[in-house]
């Protein structure tokens, strides 16, 4: 649908934790939540019209997590993929 797709890679500070949840899965960007068990505790499919977007929302969610921002970020558009380190531990 010509949209850039990214997936987020995300630690919560406790779990579970249904505010943050419902928080991050209300956003209009997010596609889909997969609840997790390991070191990744959710995993987030956003989807937006840019990649400034697609950065305004991790942004976004980054906020809700407080020092525990996204992990990773890979972004995709449409018949071509790359996956990006953001270097955030």
């Amino acid at each position: 649908d010509g949209r850039v797709m990214a997936v987020l890679m995300l630690k919560l500070a406790k779990t579970p934790d249904p505010a943050v949840v419902a928080a991050v899965t209300g956003r209009p960007e997010v596609v889909r939540c997969y609840s997790l068990s390991g070191e990744i505790d959710l995993l987030v499919e956003i989807g937006a019209p840019s990649v400034a977007e697609i950065n305004r929302t991790r942004d976004a969610i980054a906020q809700l997590l407080g020092r525990r921002r996204p992990r990773d970020i890979f972004r995709a558009q449409p018949r071509q993929s790359i996956g990006i380190d953001t270097g955030i531990r």
